[in-house]
């Protein structure tokens, strides 16, 4: 499933309406309508040629364009107009899927695209029993096939098959856990990294095996990366767990009612060692700190704006970062909450493979 079956399929308006926005009838015109949520101004209207509805942020000329870059430019509980990883137009396509669930489509619409929702059939998953994509990536097969790992990985053939015959390649796929459940696949190979489709990302992770013992969670942003965290590091009291990439306000939330009722102790963030890494490090502090004390004010392209106990600072390098982070924990009461481990390279993968980053 594509962009252009939400943009056919979903009301924009309806949409704006289901997540609390209102029309401000005194600034909308016949075919001009604005509608207003927390002082957020949209001007929508509708699209000469296609006749979908399009919009445009009064507060920001960035924030512009059809439901897809409405949402995908909100996945993560605020507004960021920098580009976007796949992750996060899969975690936007889900919450879209909810539309469609919630009843939010156009009349007469064309009804020669059905909605396709989370089936396994479409990327067959079995038994992992080919290594060669983690072991091209360094993992060693002793930990491909610890305790700790054992069933969290899958082999999938392409195209629905049971066996890989004459129908593709076989991939490697890391299941999407929600509640027990899993509600999506990432499929990787040496040329490929995508989410199976139908995937609901934005509130599930990839999981490793839950032990009684383990009273801390290891965060990364990719599973090939957790992987690699263990091999170099050999944490086995832990449970291991992985975002898919840029990590959502729901799984900040999630991450924070775990330590809030007890399941967990703490969490040790080992997200990549570069910009969108430190982003997601502060999102998920932002959960944990009083608002009055800490607030993600807007995310940049190359900095993130931020207030820290009513002062405004702007970050912009590594190393602001990395105190601002080590100050937030320490002055909010998080130091055997929250640990951070950053790699040497980009991320815990590159670390493993000797890539150590110069930037």
């Amino acid at each position: 499933m594509d962009a252009f079956y939400y943009i056919d399929k979903i009301d924009l308006v309806k949409y704006l309406i289901k997540v609390g926005y209102e029309l401000d009838k005194e600034k909308s015109t016949m075919r001009q309508k604005v509608y207003e949520q927390n002082g957020e101004k949209l001007l929508v209207l509708k699209h000469r040629k296609t006749g979908k509805y399009i919009y445009q942020n009064l507060n920001d000329s960035k924030d512009k364009g059809n439901i897809i870059n409405f949402v995908v430019n909100r996945i993560n509980g605020y507004l960021s107009t920098e580009s976007k990883s796949k992750q996060d137009y899969a975690k936007a396509f889900s919450l879209l899927d909810e539309g469609l669930d919630n009843g939010m489509v156009i009349k007469n619409e064309r009804r020669d695209i059905e909605k396709v929702s989370f089936k396994y059939e479409l990327f067959s998953p079995h038994e992992l029993t080919d290594y060669s994509f983690l072991l091209k990536r360094g993992i060693r097969k002793d930990v491909i096939e610890h305790p700790l790992f054992l069933g969290s990985i899958v082999n999938c053939y392409k195209y629905g098959y049971s066996t890989m015959s004459n129908y593709g390649s076989i991939m490697t796929g890391f299941p999407c856990i929600r509640e027990k459940n899993v509600v999506g696949l990432e499929l990787r190979n040496l040329e490929e990294k995508k989410m199976a489709l139908g995937s609901q990302v934005v509130d599930s992770f990839w999981v490793s095996n839950y032990f009684k013992s383990h009273r801390n969670i290891v965060l990364t942003e990719n599973p090939i990366d957790n992987l690699s965290y263990f091999q170099l590091k050999g944490d086995q009291r832990s449970t291991h767990v992985s975002s898919f990439g840029t990590i959502s306000h729901a799984q900040c939330r999630r991450l924070y009612t775990l330590i809030k009722n007890g399941i967990y102790d703490s969490i040790t963030l080992c997200n990549d060692n570069d910009l969108g890494g430190f982003k997601n490090d502060l999102k998920i502090l932002a959960c944990f700190i009083p608002d009055d004390h800490f607030e993600i004010i807007s995310f940049d392209k190359n900095s993130v704006n931020v207030k820290i106990m009513g002062e405004t600072t702007v970050l912009k390098n590594k190393d602001l970062f990395k105190w601002t982070l080590q100050r937030l924990i320490s002055q909010n009461d998080l130091i055997n909450v929250i640990y951070l481990d950053k790699p040497n390279a980009k991320d815990w993968n590159a670390e493993l493979l000797g890539e150590v980053s110069t930037k």
